[in-house]
């Protein structure tokens, strides 16, 4: 269950409108934040605090994408009680063809990916987050447990810390969804361990103690609001 050093009628109504308030940022505040969001389309939106041993998204509009995508982008909103909303936008060239493969990665979707991604573009109001376009990036994809050890020689990845720069065990269920930016030495986003709910790692930007990926911080349970959002660009 934990990452580790050796591895890691009425009703219809209710849910019809929950679908739809959980959509309008990709219609609604994304596209007032981010221009080029407006040539994308939504694939996936999940209210993290569903999280748990299965994932079941708010909305899944996968039989809906009709034709090949070439970018990939991630749209994560985070409030505190009392506090203004933070987000966070990142999108990738595809790193994959299959839109099954570009939500949470758990093992149920088989998805595996650690690797560099190319042109990628971020949008933040959070400080400290470096923006910006043709970055240079990785993500670290999957459902398992993984380890702080640099084993894929990430350029600048600490052996001691879990970062950007990890390595994957082939059993275990802790998980990790990163976004990083490689050349700024920063998680972009993360979200970890979401088997266990409430207490899942999540967070912007790099954690400010510990493991700058937000491994064991449990820090999902200090949002009120957490809603993640994936989106696809379709080939013209």
């Amino acid at each position: 269950m934990r990452a580790t050093y050796s591895s890691v009628v009425g009703g219809t109504v209710l849910a019809a409108a929950l679908a739809l308030s959980l959509s309008a940022p990709a219609d609604d505040l994304l596209s007032q934040k981010v221009s080029e969001a407006k040539e994308y389309q939504l694939v996936y939106s999940l209210d993290l605090a569903k999280a748990g041993a299965g994932i079941k998204y708010d909305v899944d509009k996968t039989a809906e994408i009709s034709g090949a995508f070439d970018r990939v982008a991630y749209f994560l909103e985070l409030q505190k009680d009392g506090q203004e909303p933070q987000f966070v936008y990142v999108s990738m060239d595809a790193f994959t063809d299959d839109v099954a493969k570009i939500g949470v990665p758990t093992l149920a979707s088989q998805a595996v990916f650690q690797q560099a991604v190319a042109n990628m573009s971020v949008v933040s109001n959070v400080e400290g987050v470096t923006t910006g376009t043709g970055l240079s990036g990785n993500i670290e994809f999957w459902g398992h447990n993984y380890g702080p050890q640099n084993k894929a020689e990430v350029e600048g990845a600490d052996n001691g810390k879990f970062d950007f720069g990890d390595v994957r065990a082939e059993g275990g269920n802790y998980g990790s969804m990163q976004v990083h930016n490689t050349a700024a030495k920063q998680t972009v986003f993360a979200f970890n361990h979401w088997v266990v709910g409430a207490n899942a790692d999540l967070g912007i930007g790099n954690c400010p103690k510990n493991h700058p990926d937000w491994t064991f911080s449990k820090s999902a349970n200090t949002y009120s609001r957490k809603i993640l959002q994936v989106l696809v660009r379709v080939k013209k």
